[in-house]
């Protein structure tokens, strides 16, 4: 992204265990950010589907209003389009 001239502030970006109750409290303090991010990528599948809970408990809809990228391709991953 630093190549690309894209600036990734530091408010966005958060390190959270690989449990998904931990990933849903993160996501859903980004989610109520004054300025949300548009997009969330996740280090884990698991992880991205614990943004998927934030998302909807928030009442963001995915993918009108959030990307979510899972990295690790779980075998239930592809239920989740």
């Amino acid at each position: 992204m630093n190549e690309d001239g894209i600036d990734l502030p530091d408010v966005l970006v958060r390190l959270a265990p690989y449990t998904q109750e931990q990933t849903r409290t993160v996501a859903k303090e980004l989610l109520s950010l004054p300025e949300p991010p548009t997009a969330i990528f996740a280090a884990t599948d698991f992880q991205a589907l614990g943004v998927l809970k934030a998302a909807h408990y928030l009442n963001v809809r995915v993918p009108e209003d959030l990307a979510v990228i899972g990295f690790d391709d779980l075998d239930m991953a592809e239920y989740a389009e």
